[in-house]
């Protein structure tokens, strides 16, 4: 399916020139399974393991994932609620002004 906004972006540094730098292969592991199974703590142990192999690693843990894009949700929601503060604000800021220039308008 096409999708006229997503545009893939071609690295420039490839796997090969990753692997070369870091004298390993990339690689990945996925766990899969239920709410509360266990696989972060797997994931951190297999994680830790690798590390003291000397291997270099990066865990992408779920909740830390949908915890961060749940704070940029917030910050999205936040910045709608300042627009239509000001917006409101500058609604309330052209009726303050009429009302002065109706006033002005009386008094001469």
């Amino acid at each position: 399916m096409e999708q006229p906004n997503l545009v893939w972006s071609k690295p420039l540094i490839g796997a090969t020139e990753r692997s070369r730098l870091l004298g390993q292969r990339g690689g990945l592991v996925w766990f899969t399974g239920l709410p509360g199974a266990g696989k972060s703590t797997v994931a951190s142990a297999v994680e830790a393991d690798l590390h003291r192999r000397g291997r270099a690693t990066y865990l992408l843990d779920g909740d830390n994932l949908r915890h961060g894009l749940a704070l940029a949700d917030a910050v999205e929601h936040r910045v709608a609620q300042l627009d239509a503060h000001g917006d409101a604000h500058g609604l309330a800021e052209r009726r303050r002004e009429r009302l002065h220039d109706a006033h002005a308008l009386r008094s001469e």
